[in-house]
């Protein structure tokens, strides 16, 4: 992958792009505990419906673990902590993130 050297640099404080992807986390695990209730129905529960479930919540869990721990060491940098956010940006499709 070749560099653009004609690209600006975006640099922006750490803890506002930390900010931004703790939301992006939360988001993610709201969308996927939407999930659960498609899954959810009145024919019983099978072992595989139930190990999907098990495996949705604990990927709500670890999302929302990791949104957490990023906003509780981002309260402790300094807004003066600058990063180039540039390449960063550019390699994910986040909207917001833009």
């Amino acid at each position: 992958m070749q560099k653009d050297h004609n690209q600006p640099h975006a640099e922006e404080s750490l803890p506002d792009v930390l900010m931004r992807v703790v939301t992006e986390l939360h988001d993610v695990a709201y969308l996927i505990e939407r999930i659960e209730p498609q899954l959810m129905s009145d024919d019983g529960a099978g072992a595989d419906r139930i190990m999907v479930l098990q495996g949705i919540d604990l990927a709500v869990q670890k999302t929302r673990g990791l949104a957490e721990f990023i906003d509780t060491i981002t309260a402790s940098i300094p807004d003066t902590c600058l990063v180039d956010v540039t390449t960063a940006v550019n390699l994910v499709n986040l909207a917001d993130m833009k």
